[in-house]
């Protein structure tokens, strides 16, 4: 963002009683602002009557300013498309080591259940279930509250 400013003073004389006078001031003052990379054409014309070549320079820059800021988009595009990707990979994996031990307690419990030891199958297969539910509904909570 630009500013651009111009004062004229203007000194005038009225005659007032006797002949006397006195000064009068009179101020205009012209504000002019622009945002955006590029200042308007008025005034890059006037940068350009200043020193030849001085617009498209500054037209360049602008140029290469934007090339940048587009590349740096894709670039964080890129990096969070691999967060999630990885992000989506861990829990796909978690889910699968899940099922493995949660399947692993229930055939111990039920192995144990075979041989007639009937509390120590209980205790194996209710502390499975319970730990393995207690894991998802907290996981569950915790993404709830993340988001």
């Amino acid at each position: 963002m630009s500013n651009r400013r111009r004062t004229a003073v203007k000194k005038q004389n009225h005659p007032v009683n006797n002949q006397q006078s006195r000064d009068k001031q009179v101020q205009v003052t012209e504000h002019q602002s622009f945002a955006g990379p590029l200042p308007p054409p008025v005034i890059l014309s006037d940068y350009e009557n200043i020193h030849k070549g001085l617009a498209n320079r500054i037209v360049e820059m602008a140029e290469r300013e934007q090339s940048v800021r587009h590349q740096l988009d894709i670039d964080t595009l890129a990096c969070n498309k691999d967060l999630a990707d990885k992000q989506f990979s861990e829990r796909n994996t978690g889910q699968h080591y899940g099922l493995i031990i949660g399947l692993s307690g229930l055939v111990c419990s039920g192995f144990l259940g075979y041989l007639g030891l009937e509390t120590a199958s209980g205790i194996v297969g209710g502390t499975t279930v319970i730990g393995l539910v207690g894991i998802f509904v907290t996981g569950q909570l915790v993404n709830k509250k993340g988001k």
